[in-house]
């Protein structure tokens, strides 16, 4: 009798457990490494990242020196759409940017989507397609004075990307 009401709750675990994950899986909203992101109709997520280069990011008004430094730093994220309709969009804001986990500087940071220049909280809308993808480009004013360059040379470079799935009204 125990092993048979052992077996009962070891079942229903099992059962809850796979419907857990089913649901995890058709409603999932993940990114990994690679930049690749799954949405699901009328969800949102949150991408954190860092600006990562082997190169230094420098102004476009300083001498390049080719081996050690960049304009430009771009990241390439690949977004894929649980279900799509031609007149849905994917609203895509940047959230926060810090500059060494300071927001101060944080204006010396030239954030496009796509072709568009964003700062803090603007947010750009992609029509929804399969898969959706959004080349995100960093890139450096000229700092005013040396205060503030070295406020930012050499420094980690945040930020926090929502990406939501708006579903159109049919």
């Amino acid at each position: 009798m125990k092993r048979r009401n052992l077996l009962s709750i070891a079942l229903l675990l099992l059962l809850v457990a796979v419907t857990t994950l089913t649901f995890a899986y058709w409603d999932q909203l993940t990114a990994n490494d690679d930049k690749d992101i799954e949405i699901g109709e009328g969800q949102t997520i949150v991408v954190n990242g860092v600006v990562d280069s082997e190169l230094k990011l420098i102004p476009t008004t300083a001498v390049l020196d080719p081996l050690t430094d960049v304009y430009e730093i771009t990241v390439t994220y690949t977004i894929t759409l649980n279900k799509v309709n031609a007149s849905d969009k994917v609203k895509v804001t940047l959230t926060s940017l810090t500059v060494d986990e300071d927001t101060e500087h944080a204006g010396l940071v030239n954030v496009l989507f796509g072709e568009e220049e964003v700062v803090e909280d603007e947010f750009v809308e992609l029509t929804a397609a399969q898969p959706l993808t959004l080349v995100v480009t960093f890139t450096l004013n000229e700092p005013a004075n040396e205060e503030d360059y070295n406020a930012v040379a050499n420094k980690e470079i945040a930020y926090s990307i929502e990406f939501t799935y708006v579903k159109s009204a049919e």
